[in-house]
């Protein structure tokens, strides 16, 4: 994260920095587990009505990738707000927020885990979990949030040989454009994991 001076609306220093913030699921948590994951529903409204109400410009990583690829100029204050996985409330809780908040956002897809469940989590005690389906997606694509990567089934990248970790990543990205009918340029490394 950006040092705290950076995030403050009233410093006087111009912007030169973003912040990204990263959500899982907004739901309640089932689970001592899920604690770290999960926020509830009405805490994840207050967290967007302050972006707006404290003077950050919520803006979407294609602003964010221009700023570092073509030196194009940030607005004050500029803050991203990604989700890991694409958790099924992603669509029915956090969806109507920011499109109440009018904040754009990015959501990274395991694209195997599509109209599934969090089975990667299961054999670590964490409750089941449903996953946004295609209809959620398209209809989510179609209102400006945009789709990034997270690899087929969410490995630790690390753990693979070179091979199984391309497989991976790039037959994520290739089956996502696929069915988004649209490039998907970001990705996110599942457990933060990379080597």
């Amino acid at each position: 994260p950006a040092p705290p001076e950076r995030l403050n609306p009233q410093s006087t220093r111009p912007m030169s920095r973003f912040c990204i913030l990263m959500y899982h699921m907004v739901a309640d948590p089932r689970s001592a587990e899920e604690h770290r994951f999960a926020i509830p529903p009405r805490r994840f409204a207050s967290h967007m009505r302050s972006l707006r109400e404290s003077g950050y410009t919520p803006i979407s990583l294609d602003r964010i990738q221009a700023h570092l690829a073509e030196g194009r100029e940030l607005p004050e204050q500029p803050v991203a707000v990604t989700f890991d996985d694409g958790f099924g409330d992603n669509y029915t809780d956090a969806f109507p927020i920011l499109r109440r908040y009018r904040i754009p956002a990015t959501i990274f897809l395991a694209h195997d885990t599509i109209g599934g469940d969090n089975r990667w989590m299961h054999a670590s005690g964490y409750p089941r979990r449903r996953m946004l389906d295609w209809g959620q997606i398209l209809e989510m694509q179609s209102a400006g949030i945009g789709f990034g990567s997270h690899t087929l089934t969410h490995p630790r990248l690390s753990t693979l040989d070179r091979d199984a970790a391309q497989a991976e990543i790039c037959g994520a990205k290739q089956a996502l454009e696929a069915r988004l009918g649209r490039r998907v340029d970001y990705f996110a490394y599942p457990y933060g994991d990379w080597s």
